[in-house]
């Protein structure tokens, strides 16, 4: 888990671009970091039978890491006799296509409010 610092997304808010996070948990569930072993351990202790990721954007402030609103949610049924390794492969695959999957309606919100390009200095 990398955690993008207030330096890095305070000049994107200057300019009006919204900075998206993927995460691996369904929205309120095992936020912060290991969140896939969490819900392993959850599903093992029979608190849970799925699992899944979201891609959100990003709020401020950092002790707001995985809240913000989401533009893609995936569930993960998290399947008998599978072993974290296995779940933490499944989770990955479903990563791939849902952060690219998340960037189109990212992409369409930005021309919308006409942050289409932006001037560094």
């Amino acid at each position: 888990m990398h955690v993008l610092s207030q330096a890095f997304l305070d000049p994107l808010a200057k300019y009006g671009i919204p900075a998206i996070n993927l995460h691996p948990a369904l929205p309120g569930q095992f936020n912060g970091i290991n969140a896939i072993a969490r819900a392993y351990q959850a599903f093992v202790q029979g608190v849970i039978t799925k699992t899944g990721l979201t891609v959100h954007y990003r709020t401020r402030g950092i002790a707001e890491v995985d809240a913000g609103k989401p533009l893609v949610v995936k569930d993960l049924t998290i399947q008998p006799g599978e072993t974290l390794e296995q779940l933490e492969q499944r989770m990955h695959n479903l990563e791939w296509l849902a952060i690219v999957e998340a960037v189109h309606p990212a992409i369409k919100n930005l021309s919308m409010t006409g942050t289409t390009t932006v001037n560094f200095k």
